[in-house]
């Protein structure tokens, strides 16, 4: 069985609050270190010869400095999430939000 790979952008770790099954690798990346980690993470996977990619997305905390789309190429519409309270704050942001038809959860 493959694995379901979860990204979460946040600072509390929502894994800690849920049971998660054994073939899902849930990911936690803080905002301010999102595009940083997110460019560390596709230069491992090609050097194994491998596409980074996300199978869902979790917004849980962002401010005006989260560049979401550094995830961009790394997850498809329909599969982002974002917590209540999460809102665009800049135009790349929105940008994101629109591209992804983000879903509250």
């Amino acid at each position: 069985m493959s694995k379901i790979t979860l990204v979460q952008v946040g600072k509390n770790d929502l894994s800690e609050k849920y049971s998660m099954p054994d073939n899902v690798q849930w990911l936690v990346i803080e905002p301010e270190n999102l595009s940083e980690r997110i460019a560390q993470l596709n230069a491992e996977e090609k050097k194994q010869h491998r596409r980074l990619q996300f199978n869902m997305a979790f917004i849980t905390d962002m401010d005006e400095t989260t560049d979401l789309m550094a995830l961009d190429n790394f997850v498809a519409a329909y599969t982002v999430f974002y917590t209540d309270g999460i809102d665009a704050q800049t135009e790349s942001q929105s940008h994101f939000f629109k591209k992804k038809w983000l879903k509250l959860f």
